[in-house]
């Protein structure tokens, strides 16, 4: 497989399709009968499966092997030094409820290594890309807005955890998606993210956009790329 601009363009292009042909016009407007409920009580629809679907037949074509995908894992992975990490809708529930917060989320490791990370907002196909150390948003190197104080989302318990360590802050409401998230941190609108634990296919991709910008964790100094952290919780958060 070659990662090269060429192969970020073609994606985007891709994602776009999914998103004008399965997101926008599904947005609000997935019948109960299209709805299950999983083990873990997260919500998924017949287009979280089928986009699923249509990003690994995409990468399987690009010659990628092995997925964590959040619909069909553990089909699907056999190699767990090299692969890709699929979140096709971030924010079901929003999906469903009409709500414009939702990401599409990618990510490739490769011995434990983020080699690159993807964020796409199907509603306006903002497309984010980390890779070689450097920030695209839509293949325009991205630089994130400096902030004056701290923004973000804290439940009672995180109140109780981290409010001394930030500060004042000003709060944002709740998104119900990582990946929505990421984005607001990318452009300026938020300055701390808690990870109460999670997927793989959620926490890699923001982890490999965190790596890479001014933020902290209260855990660690180094983000490792290891499949046990989905049992860990984070907090990460900008120096201002």
């Amino acid at each position: 497989m070659i990662i090269d601009n060429n192969f970020f363009i073609d994606l985007k292009v891709f994602l776009n399709d999914i998103s004008k042909n399965h997101i926008l016009p599904n947005l609000g407007k997935v019948s109960s009968s299209d709805i299950k409920i999983k083990v873990d009580s997260s919500k998924a629809t017949i287009h979280d499966e089928n986009i699923e679907s249509l990003l690994i037949s995409y990468f399987t074509s690009k010659g990628f092997t092995s997925f964590i995908a959040e619909e069909t894992y553990p089909s699907n992975f056999n190699n767990k030094n090299k692969y890709l990490t699929l979140d096709p809708i971030d924010g079901t529930r929003n999906f469903i409820n009409g709500v414009n917060k939702i990401a599409i989320m990618i990510s490739y490791i490769e011995n434990k290594k983020n080699i690159f990370s993807v964020i796409h907002n199907p509603i306006n196909n903002d497309f984010y890309h980390i890779v070689d150390n450097k920030i695209f948003k839509n293949f325009q190197l991205h630089n994130i807005r400096n902030l004056n104080g701290h923004i973000g989302y804290l439940s009672n318990i995180g109140i109780n955890k981290f409010s001394s360590i930030i500060g004042d802050y000003k709060i944002k409401d709740r998104s119900s998606s990582i990946g929505y998230d990421m984005i607001q941190i990318l452009e300026g609108d938020r300055s701390f993210l808690p990870l109460h634990k999670g997927k793989i296919w959620d926490i890699f991709p923001v982890l490999g956009f965190l790596e890479n910008i001014n933020f902290y964790s209260l855990n660690s100094k180094q983000i490792k790329f290891d499949l046990d952290l989905a049992n860990e919780s984070f907090f990460y958060y900008a120096k201002i």
